[in-house]
């Protein structure tokens, strides 16, 4: 729990009240599940367990569930935390190697991320959390009269398909936020096809979603320019293994430009958007200053917990099936208000503004000094 509770005193440094923000679920940068669907299941592995939120969570829910009520609501906002980067059910300890999980062949294409069937608990839970208010009245009645029912009135059950279907309801003509949609299997697959491809490409247009190729080839080399800067190694982040990118680009003999765009491609990938300083300290920094700060982040994934292999496991959090949590969490827009304060911080943090004064202009607390200090080199180099 350790770990939580400076994640929270770190959010309060970071919005200038050391006290802890009661809105901190909202500091968060949610990941898309768009960004590890189309990704083979080996690589959204290799970035799922570098996202600065796994590391810092995975072990939480894991732990003992007491009565305590302070105990309960740290794992219940775990638990919220990692579902909003696409890990629901079980984790698994972030140092285990993708070999070691003994994925088998029973993965077929309903867990590849291009198609995935959904549970009913999934459906509820997006219209609980998409619909409105009026909308999700309407639909609790209708439910509600469906319960009142028994199993063989078949003219009830008519008269309430009727009622739903042409009645006036608030909200029911609309579209649910995902593409979902229906699918006759006996239909020819060609005919199937056909249809889905139709309705993607219609989907595509309205929202304005470009079609993506996945360079699985260069991936190593993302994930290799991403850990040698960050200092990952066997499943934790080492302050001490940390590289500047002109050491990283030496070492792996290539330009400093080219290492840097696998970098940023790396980052784009951990995290579901794209690199920009603000973002890198809304996501990674805070995750960094945890670390400075005392919760060291080179020990931070040296706790046990289960290991089994992923493959065909409906409570996995790495089955698309499973992610409904994850489709419940929209990609988080920073607030303006919040984007100005961060942008301010990071010019004078970029500039040459001492860190005494920094630390006065921001209302920050004396104890990050040294932590900023090495937020200030980080976002130096990587430019």
């Amino acid at each position: 729990m350790f770990k939580l509770l400076v994640w929270l005193y770190v959010v309060g440094i970071m919005t200038g009240d050391s006290r802890g923000n009661p809105h901190f679920l909202s500091q968060f940068v949610w990941r898309p599940p768009s960004a590890v669907d189309q990704l083979p299941l080996r690589y959204r592995w290799e970035f799922t367990r570098r996202h600065p939120y796994y590391q810092m969570f995975w072990a939480i829910p894991q732990a003992s569930r007491s009565t305590d009520a302070v105990q309960g609501s740290l794992v219940e906002i775990a638990e919220l935390i990692l579902a909003g980067v696409n890990v629901t059910g079980d984790t698994i300890p972030p140092a285990t190697e993708w070999d070691d999980l003994s994925p088998d062949d029973t993965w077929s294409i309903w867990r590849q991320g291009a198609i995935s069937r959904i549970q009913l608990k999934g459906l509820v839970a997006m219209l609980a959390v998409s619909l409105p208010k009026d909308a999700l009245e309407s639909v609790s009645v209708q439910l509600w009269g469906a319960a009142q029912l028994d199993d063989d009135d078949i003219q009830g059950k008519y008269n309430l398909f009727r009622s739903i279907a042409h009645g006036d309801f608030p909200g029911f003509e609309d579209y649910l936020p995902d593409l979902i949609v229906t699918i006759r299997p006996q239909a020819t697959e060609r005919n199937i096809s056909s249809a889905i491809s139709e309705i993607v490409r219609e989907y595509r247009e309205q929202h304005d979603i470009p079609s993506t190729r996945t360079r699985v080839d260069r991936f190593d080399d993302y994930l290799r320019a991403w850990d040698l800067r960050e200092g990952w190694h066997a499943g934790a982040y080492y302050k001490d293994r940390e590289r500047t990118l002109e050491a990283v680009a030496a070492q792996a003999r290539r330009p400093r430009s080219t290492v840097m765009d696998h970098y940023r491609s790396a980052f784009q990938l951990i995290t579901g958007v794209e690199y920009s300083p603000e973002v890198w300290l809304q996501i990674v920094g805070r995750f960094k200053l945890a670390g400075y700060l005392g919760c060291g982040y080179d020990t931070i994934s040296r706790r046990g917990g289960r290991t089994r292999s992923i493959a065909g496991d409906p409570a996995s959090g790495f089955s698309s099936e499973s992610n409904f949590m994850a489709t419940c969490f929209p990609s988080r827009e920073i607030d303006p208000a919040e984007q100005a304060m961060t942008t301010e911080f990071l010019d004078a943090l970029q500039s040459g503004t001492s860190i005494p004064d920094l630390i006065r202009q921001f209302d920050l607390d004396p104890v990050a000094a040294q932590a900023i200090q090495q937020l200030r080199d980080h976002l130096n180099d990587v430019r």
